[in-house]
């Protein structure tokens, strides 16, 4: 077999490959350390991939019930005028929510800690379930008094820090309120981004009656709005786009279901993006281990390839059928590293 026939004729990748294919019949031992290593590492890169896209999706697919609605307005430090807000009761069932920071006291000396306080109307939550450790419902709970005060719930973690129960009183600026119950589900709680502290929620007429709501108070007021069942993106681009149309000075930050938790979705990509960098590195270690079982299968065919070249083949000719069986045994592991990633 030589390199160059009469005719000028060269052997190629076919001829090549013809003999690769050959020579494997025999299996592949030998090559289970070089097949394991690559799959290893393109399993950990395909995994952490098929991983945040889950929760990508997972997030994207319960945009509506995290966000607690199909768009949300939200503004600082005042409310909403009356042509907004007769607009955005056009696009469909609205609900506001008032949310801050404050301090939270009890009877005893210097027993305090910050709180997330949490104002909603009687609408909310317009999607989902807001649950009570008691099974009663929300709305009846926070619009009522006990003993003179008014209701407030709040989470295990406020009384655990408190050292309060369920009926203890609790004061938040200028009010009193009475401990309800606690919070077992709250569905929107997602969308609210990063917490300093535990949640207490308080209807909006007991906001009003705290004192908080001054000028210049650091108050987020947060408008959702419910256009309907399963509304396509073009049609929630579509209200984005005539909002800032209408109201260009509004001031308002406006978020879609599509992008209903944006921290958690960042936080999840940085997360993939570390995870794969791992991923590759071990890839890149595990070349060591593909290095040394190539060396180890050449030095075992060193009688095949001094055939080779005894029948006149050239030592590009010999590269290439070993080039192929590397590649071909690379792609097994390729294919079950994503097998295993996926």
């Amino acid at each position: 077999m030589s390199q160059t026939t009469s005719n000028g004729y060269q052997p190629g990748f076919g001829l090549a490959a013809r003999f690769a294919l050959r020579e494997m019949r025999g299996g592949l031992k030998g090559f289970y350390v070089f097949i394991a290593c690559i799959a290893l590492g393109v399993a950990a890169i395909a995994g952490v991939a098929s991983f945040s896209r889950a929760l990508t999706e997972g997030i994207s697919a319960e945009g509506q019930a995290i966000l607690g609605g199909d768009l949300s307005f939200s503004l600082i430090h005042r409310e909403a005028t009356p042509d907004q807000l007769a607009y955005l009761n056009r696009l469909g069932a609205t609900s506001q929510i008032s949310s801050l920071r404050a301090m939270a006291r009890t009877d005893s000396a210097g027993n305090q800690t910050l709180v997330e306080l949490k104002a909603v109307d009687d609408p909310y939550p317009l999607i989902g379930n807001f649950e009570l450790t008691s099974g009663k419902e929300l709305q009846e709970t926070i619009n009522g008094r006990t003993e003179g005060l008014r209701n407030a719930v709040a989470e295990v973690a406020l009384l655990a820090r408190l050292g309060l129960e369920v009926g203890d009183e609790i004061s938040v600026g200028k009010t009193n309120f009475r401990i309800a119950d606690t919070i077992e589900l709250e569905p929107d709680k997602l969308s609210s981004g990063m917490t300093v502290g535990p949640r207490l929620l308080i209807s909006q007429e007991a906001l009003q009656e705290t004192g908080l709501v001054q000028p210049g108070s650091l108050i987020r007021y947060i408008y959702r709005v419910r256009m309907g069942y399963n509304v396509p993106e073009a049609q929630l681009q579509q209200a984005i786009d005539q909002t800032n149309t209408l109201f260009p000075d509004a001031g308002w930050r406006i978020r879609s279901k599509l992008e209903a938790a944006p921290s958690l979705q960042r936080n999840i990509q940085r997360f993939a993006q570390f995870l794969t960098l791992i991923g590759i590195t071990s890839l890149v270690v595990g070349g060591v281990g593909v290095a040394n079982a190539v060396r180890s299968y050449m030095d075992t065919r060193r009688e095949v390839i001094a055939s080779f070249k005894c029948l006149g083949a050239s030592g590009g000719f010999v590269f290439k059928v070993y080039l192929i069986q590397m590649m071909v045994l690379a792609t097994i592991g390729i294919v079950v590293g994503m097998a295993l990633g996926a």
